[in-house]
């Protein structure tokens, strides 16, 4: 017996071994049987691969239907004519197909006209697009069309109107938000400082921090006196002059207004917003505060007889700024030792003064350009063993009113 062993090779990759056996006495096969066997070979080997290739194919087909049907994403595809030559279940959803009566057929019809006319572009163009587009069932889709070089084009199509429902929720939201912090702001600062917390300090009624501000008050004096001799409307009167001049001149050095307690103002620069001139504007917010009442206590004087003066404390420190008061009523405010600092350096100031603290001079060096600083006695304070050292703040080239 003779045999003959042959390689199945298709594509540089071996299918298998091809054997031919003769039972005759042991001989040599001729070349043409040699020849036969080899032709025999190969279409036994591109058999062989073509039916591998389809079996893959089979595999991947599965695979792919089985994506396209649980994605939740509508897959449409057309045809270089523009026929329908796929469209999953999801498609089938979105736009009231039915895959097995409209394959092969025109695309153009069945979907809404925006959605034909990509198509249309893509083929044109040869470009992929995508946009966002409304339908008429108050819907937004997402379409991603491609072009696929021999079959046509492939469109995926998402439904993202849930997501822009949550971002119409979340820009209400953050609309709410700023509403409120203007409604709660508004009533401290200028409005350019509004439009930049607004702009740079999200979530800030929300926050428990600590800052590095510059705390000023301003109080009457004689105003005790002048309320319990005065008509109740020339008391309101004056109280509405008085804080009318006085914010706008804290508006002016973009200080922040915390309180309007009786005649009491509290104002704070560096606070929101850190400024790194903090010192220096509360300073000259000061100054031009005595300047502004002395023309308001001339008016007066002369159309009132009302007799009350001005006086001004100011010290620098860490401050807790936060939102503080009960579920029905709460205030933004700022609390800490530099608070109780400024308002008991207010209360030893008489008329015409501005009273500062040691940390104040240290922080501008000890010396500002048009200020001079005039050391006065010790201010002893509740809870501290050593009086705190306090400083007249003067003007130069002005008379101490």
């Amino acid at each position: 017996m003779s045999q003959l062993a042959l390689a199945l090779v298709a594509s540089g990759r071996l299918m298998g071994m091809l054997n031919v056996y003769s039972q005759d006495e042991p001989r040599s096969f001729s070349p043409d049987e040699v020849r036969l066997a080899e032709t025999f070979a190969q279409q036994a080997a591109t058999a062989l691969a073509n039916a591998q290739l389809l079996e893959n194919a089979r595999e991947e087909r599965g695979k792919l239907s089985a994506v396209l049907s649980s994605t939740t994403d509508a897959v449409l595809a057309v045809d270089e004519t523009g026929s329908l030559i796929l469209a999953n279940p999801s498609a089938e959803r979105t736009f009231g197909l039915n895959a097995a009566t409209d394959i092969s057929l025109p695309l153009s019809g069945k979907v809404p006209p925006q959605v034909q006319r990509l198509f249309e572009q893509v083929a044109a163009t040869g470009q992929p697009v995508a946009v966002e587009i409304p339908t008429d069932q108050e819907q937004t889709l997402y379409i991603s069309v491609s072009p696929v070089v021999g079959v046509g084009q492939v469109a995926v199509v998402q439904d993202i109107t849930p997501l822009k429902e949550l971002e119409a929720m979340r820009l209400q939201a953050e609309q709410e938000e700023r509403l409120r912090i203007r409604r709660i702001f508004e009533q401290y600062v200028s409005p350019d400082l509004m439009d930049r917390i607004l702009s740079q300090e999200t979530g800030l009624l929300e926050r428990r921090e600590r800052r590095d501000a510059v705390l000023l008050f301003t109080d009457l004096r004689g105003f005790t006196r002048m309320t319990a001799i005065s008509p109740a409307h020339a008391v309101i009167e004056v109280l509405n002059e008085f804080f009318a001049a006085m914010v706008e001149v804290v508006y002016a050095y973009q200080g922040t207004v915390f309180d309007l307690s009786g005649d009491e103002l509290m104002v704070a620069f560096g606070a929101p917003l850190a400024q790194e001139d903090a010192t220096e504007r509360a300073l000259n917010a000061a100054g031009d505060m005595q300047q502004a009442f002395s023309k308001l206590r001339s008016h007066w004087q002369k159309e009132r007889g009302v007799e009350v003066g001005l006086g001004v404390g100011i010290d620098r420190g860490a401050v807790v700024m936060g939102s503080i008061g009960a579920p029905s009523h709460v205030n933004f405010q700022l609390v800490g030792d530099a608070v109780n600092i400024a308002h008991n350096l207010v209360e030893m100031a008489q008329h015409g003064e501005i009273i500062v603290s040691q940390t104040i001079v240290d922080s501008l060096g000890g010396e500002l350009t048009g200020w001079a600083f005039r050391r006065i006695a010790p201010l002893a304070l509740k809870g501290r063993i050593q009086p705190i050292q306090v400083y007249l703040a003067l003007r130069q080239q002005e008379e101490h009113i």
